[in-house]
C-alpha cells in the first residue's frame, strides 16, 4: 500500500523547519510511516530537496512556485504520475484538503483528514476574512468526499458526520518529552508559556496577571503582539523572556527548566504543548478553553482558570504557594499523558484506519 501526504495548505519542510517542527515530522511520523507503507510520497508546497528521509519516502516539490491556493488545486493534475500510485492520502488540516478534494473527485483516490476545532473561529479571531470563505467553501466538500475524519477533539465531532468519524486524539513522544531526575534549583519560580503572539492565546492578560508575582516568564513564539507584550510587561515590571524558536527536540529541556506551564487562551484546538507539558511532569494551568478542558481535570492534572487577569493571578498563587500540589499535579499529569496521549500508540490507530480503507 502507497500513502500520499497532504500538508496543510502552503506548508513545506522550510516553514516546518522555520517553525522548529521539521525534525518532529521526519523522525516521529515519516519514519513511522515509512514502516506500514511500501512507499510514501509527500507533496510540498515549496521548490525544495530534503535530506535525511527514509529510503522509501519521496518529497515531491512545487517546482513551478505558484501560489499555495493555486497549487493545492493543481497537485494532482501536476504531480498525476505519482497521484496514481498512491492507495489513500493522508490530508492535513481543513485547508490541506484542496488536493485531496481534487484527487478524490476526478481520480477516485481515498483520504483521510484530521478536524481538531471551529475553524471559522479562529480565523475570525485574527481577522483572516479570505481565509474564513475559502474555509466554508472546503469544508463541506472535505466532508462529503473523505473516506474517514479523524476528529482530534471531542467538540470537533459537532462539525463531523458521525459515519466517517473515528477519535484519536493529538499525541506526544513520551519518551522524549519526560520529566527529568533532577530540576534546576533556583531562588525565583520560572513560569512558561508557548504559542503564537496572537490575541487567541491570550498572553497580554497572563502579563498583567504576573505584576507583582515574584516569578519570571518565558514565552517561546512569535506574532503581531511581540512589541505589546514586551511594553506592558515593562510597564508593570514583570520579568520577561521571549524567545521566537526553538527546535522541537530541544523542548524537553525547556519544560524541565520550568516550574509551571500557562496556557490561558480564549480557545484552542488540540493542545500539543499542554501535553507535552504535562507528559514532562509540569503543573500546569489553563483556561476552560475548548480543547484546554478535554485534557485537564481540575485539581488532579492541572488547574483551571479564567481568561481574565484577575482569575490567571489566583490560580498562579495557588500553585506558586503549594509546592506539594505541583508535585501531585505534575505527576498525575504524566501518568494521564501516557494513558491517553501517547503517540506511538495513537499512530497505529491512525494507520489502522487508512489501511482498513
Amino acid at each position: 500500500m502507497i500513502l500520499g501526504i497532504f500538508l496543510s495548505s502552503g506548508e513545506s519542510f522550510k516553514t516546518m523547519a522555520k517553525a522548529g517542527q521539521d525534525t518532529r515530522f521526519k523522525k516521529l511520523y515519516l519514519n513511522y510511516f515509512s514502516t506500514k507503507f511500501e512507499a510514501v510520497y509527500v507533496f510540498s508546497y515549496a521548490g525544495e530537496r530534503v535530506d535525511g528521509l527514509p529510503t522509501n519516502v519521496k518529497v515531491i516539490s512545487n517546482k513551478y512556485n505558484l501560489h499555495r491556493f493555486i497549487y493545492g488545486l493543481l497537485i494532482p493534475f501536476l504531480n498525476y504520475k505519482f497521484i496514481k500510485k498512491c492507495d489513500v492520502f493522508r490530508a492535513y488540516h481543513i485547508l490541506g484538503t484542496m488536493p485531496a478534494v481534487v484527487s478524490k473527485i476526478f481520480f477516485n483516490k481515498k483520504f483521510v483528514f484530521n478536524y481538531g476545532y471551529d475553524y471559522v473561529e479562529f480565523a475570525k479571531i485574527e481577522g483572516k476574512m479570505l481565509q474564513i470563505l475559502l474555509i466554508k467553501i472546503i469544508s463541506p466538500l472535505a466532508f462529503f468526499t473523505a473516506s474517514k475524519i479523524i476528529a482530534t477533539t471531542k467538540f470537533a465531532f459537532q462539525f463531523i458526520p458521525r459515519s466517517k468519524s473515528v477519535f484519536i486524539p493529538n499525541g506526544v513522544d513520551t519518551k522524549l518529552f519526560k520529566p527529568y531526575p533532577q530540576k534546576h534549583i533556583r531562588k525565583r519560580l520560572k513560569l512558561l508559556n508557548i504559542g503564537r503572539l496572537e490575541p487567541q492565546k491570550n498572553q497580554i492578560n497572563l502579563v498583567k496577571a504576573m505584576k507583582g508575582i515574584s516569578a519570571d516568564l518565558l514565552i517561546l513564539g512569535n506574532g503581531s503582539l511581540e512589541n505589546q507584550i514586551i511594553e506592558e510587561a515593562k510597564r508593570l515590571g514583570v520579568n520577561l523572556k521571549i524567545l521566537e524558536k526553538i527546535d522541537n527536540s530541544k523542548l524537553p529541556a525547556i519544560y524541565n527548566d520550568a516550574d509551571i506551564f500557562v496556557l490561558p487562551s480564549l480557545t484552542e484546538g488540540p493542545v500539543k504543548v499542554l501535553i507535552e507539558a504535562m507528559s514532562c511532569g509540569l503543573p500546569v494551568i489553563g483556561s476552560r478553553a475548548r480543547g484546554i478542558n478535554e485534557v485537564i481535570i481540575n485539581g488532579k492534572t492541572g488547574y483551571f482558570c479564567l481568561t481574565s487577569a484577575q482569575s490567571i493571578k489566583k490560580a498562579l498563587n495557588s500553585l506558586i504557594e503549594d509546592k506539594s500540589l505541583r508535585s501531585v499535579l505534575g505527576k498525575n499529569a504524566r501518568k494521564l499523558i501516557v494513558d491517553k496521549f501517547d503517540l506511538d500508540k495513537l499512530l497505529e490507530q491512525e494507520v489502522a484506519v487508512m489501511h482498513s480503507l
